[in-house]
């Protein structure tokens, strides 16, 4: 299929018979009191199937349909998904999803460990399965994409990191207070342990194409083989995992050029694109300079010091590469409260200045808390009730951005440019619309 590490998932029909109810918030109690099925939400449907031979029938308000792969690609996509999931659960595998992803993660057990002085790198399965549509054959495809990953664990408790004289005091850490393996902590552990090369070296040889396309062929083998123990509802089967190469049945190889950035007047150049912004101007110049806008920043008061800071960079950065000269910003400080009291005062403040765009500058934990807890969530909702766009930042990425032309900086100020109704560049020449028109 289209790339080293993805096979299409052949099965012996293309049809399948399951359950479906209107929508409604019991989504979780079925869930819960229905163990032996798997539930999916799609727009206003919950759909249901079995995922082995249970004699538990759901309740009366679940009712029969006949899905198909091309009518319903999503839904049989995650059939095929959640019987792949099942059968690994079913074996004892310590399978697990990304947070925020569609990526499956199962521990190899078997294979060996890269071991490094207080670090072990941990191989794991990494899968996932997509929806393709092929324009060649007017059909849906669904894919497996596998490779094989390493989890990186530190191995050294505290008191081994104190003998090796490793000070961890201000290195990052999960929300169980817990070393994670962040790109800080991995350069600082490398270098107090003199393993950088070391690691280098082998990592580069983990993931080497060579390696790569090894491990990929290994790894279909094992579900080619165990794919007839994998159970799905109404007789579905898989008959192969099929790998094969560009250009095949379904796709062909397609060279698609990068497209032009046009500018004010329709000008184009070359280089970054905050390069070409400062040269050319933005597309929306004339129409943005008749105009001024007023943005608010709320920020936590204990945060003043870092949101000033950031507010300046953003000016700048506004100004000399997007050319806005006419954008106020404010900074409105609160303080938190478990209440949420003073989002309504944030809210009100909004009104009062006839903002065109609020920001809110809250931090990562906050965007963890359950939704109706969260003033990241509640203040954005309520904002967006009264037609103000917002952009919501946490303090984390304000204090990672160390200079007026910061990449992080420039993405933001790229962001709210848009926010407020301008247009940076197009990708076609106003021109050649007008004579497709004609």
């Amino acid at each position: 299929m289209p790339a080293l590490n993805i096979a299409e998932i052949q099965t012996n029909k293309e049809v399948v018979k399951i359950f479906t109810t209107v929508y409604t918030d019991k989504l979780s109690s079925y869930r819960d009191d229905y163990p032996d099925y798997s539930f999916y939400k799609l727009d206003n449907e919950i759909f249901a199937w079995n995922h082995n031979l249970t004699q538990i029938q759901l309740p009366q308000e679940f009712n029969n349909v006949v899905i198909s792969k091309k009518e319903q690609t999503l839904v049989f996509k995650e059939i095929l998904e959640q019987g792949i999931v099942h059968f690994f659960k079913f074996k004892s595998q310590d399978i697990y999803r990304r947070k925020y992803s569609s990526i499956w993660n199962v521990n190899l057990s078997k294979d060996n460990k890269i071991l490094f002085n207080g670090l072990s790198l941990n191989p794991q399965l990494e899968f996932q399965i997509n929806p393709l549509y092929s324009t060649q054959q007017d059909t849906q495809v669904i894919s497996l994409s596998i490779r094989k990953t390493y989890k990186p664990v530190f191995t050294y408790s505290d008191s081994e990191f104190k003998i090796n004289n490793i000070d961890t005091r201000n290195w990052d850490k999960s929300d169980k207070d817990e070393l994670i393996f962040s790109p800080k902590n991995r350069k600082r552990f490398l270098d107090a342990t003199n393993q950088a090369d070391e690691y280098q070296s082998k990592i580069s040889q983990a993931y080497s194409l060579q390696q790569e396309s090894k491990e990929f062929s290994r790894l279909l083998k094992a579900f080619q083989q165990y794919s007839s123990e994998i159970f799905f509802p109404d007789d579905l089967k898989i008959k192969d995992f099929f790998f094969s190469n560009l250009p095949n049945l379904y796709f062909k190889d397609v060279l698609i050029s990068k497209p032009n950035y046009y500018f004010l007047n329709n000008r184009t150049g070359s280089g970054y694109y905050n390069k070409q912004l400062k040269e050319l101007k933005p597309y929306s110049f004339n129409n943005f300079q008749g105009n001024k806008f007023k943005i608010a920043v709320f920020t936590p008061a204990r945060n003043e010091g870092s949101t000033g800071s950031f507010i300046k960079h953003l000016q700048d950065n506004l100004s000399s590469n997007f050319h806005a000269n006419n954008i106020e910003i404010d900074l409105i400080k609160f303080e938190r409260d478990v209440s949420l009291d003073f989002v309504k005062d944030l809210v009100n403040k909004t009104d009062e200045g006839k903002y065109n765009l609020a920001i809110t500058i809250l931090s990562q934990s906050d965007k963890k808390l359950p939704i109706k807890s969260s003033p990241y969530f509640v203040l954005k909702a309520k904002l967006l009730g009264r037609k103000i766009p917002t952009q919501q930042l946490t303090i984390e990425v304000i204090r990672k951005i160390r200079f007026a032309d910061d990449l992080v900086l420039n993405a933001i100020a790229l962001n709210i440019y848009s926010k407020l109704g301008g247009t940076a560049w197009t990708i076609e020449k106003v021109e050649k619309e007008r004579e497709r028109k004609s």
